[in-house]
């Protein structure tokens, strides 16, 4: 029981944190994520053994954050070719998980890499789904994407770490939930929230890795059924979510309308004969 109250004590945490991060300007966000990082990279690397992974992600976050900051605080962010950028550092951080996956053997593995390629998929990819909110009070990012889309990613995010990192599962229940809780209050601020609240987790884990893990440690939770189980939920999340983006239900529908079953096209409406035909 006590590990359901420490998730929602990290959730709400999670939560308040990146809200007073949404109101930090640009010199604050840059002190935590471009000069803190730089300062203690020499601490980092001496009192921590990850794997490549770990390390990647971190930078990459760090770099992501500071970068949305500059797009949000200054005139960068009205240019259309910069506002393709936001979309494409979300892709890459996706594409980064991804590749651990493909590499990683099992069904979950694979279902799971299977879950992140229809992310990709459905990625909207116009510049026009994300912009800087000007008439904000705190020039906030907005990107319009679908709510499935973002509860779809949550769950390839979590079963990600769950099948990669188990021990920080936990922690990333609150870190997802955190953003989660956002965006179903206003899905537009979701990116900007969700790398927040990770690169406040990322900041953290460098810095004291045995004392997140006193605070919440998930090994116990490992379980190879319900990894598959987990995989198993985000691939078909993500694949009933292509279908209807694709709107293949519908062109389905529409095949069966216009077929009789002996396989003849059927014209149902005179009026569309010529179309038909054409």
């Amino acid at each position: 029981m006590w590990q359901i109250f420490a998730i929602i004590a990290l959730t709400l945490a999670y939560f308040v944190m990146q809200e007073m991060l949404r109101r930090c300007r640009l010199p604050v966000m840059w002190g935590f994520f471009l000069l803190t990082p730089l300062v203690l990279s020499p601490f980092w690397i001496m009192t921590n053994d990850f794997n490549p992974f770990p390390w990647i992600k971190i930078y990459s976050l760090m770099f992501c954050v500071s970068w949305e900051s500059w797009l949000r605080f200054t005139p960068a962010g009205d240019k259309v070719f910069l506002r393709h950028t936001i979309l494409c550092l979300l892709a890459a951080n996706i594409v980064e998980a991804l590749a651990l996956d493909v590499l990683g053997t099992g069904t979950a593995h694979n279902l799971n890499a299977l879950a992140g390629i229809l992310l990709l998929v459905t990625m909207p990819w116009s510049a026009s789904q994300a912009h800087v909110d000007r008439a904000s009070r705190y020039q906030d990012i907005r990107c319009d994407l679908p709510l499935a889309w973002i509860v779809g990613y949550t769950l390839w995010n979590w079963v990600f770490v769950y099948l990669n990192y188990p021990e920080l599962a936990g922690h990333h229940v609150a870190v997802l939930s955190a953003a989660l809780t956002l965006a179903c209050l206003d899905r537009g601020l979701w990116l900007q929230a969700r790398a927040a609240s990770l690169g406040l987790n990322l900041l953290l884990l460098p810095n004291n890795y045995a004392g997140m893990l006193a605070v919440h440690d998930a090994t116990g939770w490992v379980d190879r059924r319900f990894a598959i189980l987990a995989a198993a939920i985000s691939c078909t999340w993500l694949a009933i979510h292509t279908l209807i983006k694709f709107n293949v239900p519908q062109q389905i529908s529409n095949l069966a309308r216009t077929r009789t079953p002996d396989g003849l096209t059927c014209f149902l409406d005179a009026s569309e004969w010529p179309s038909q035909v054409g």
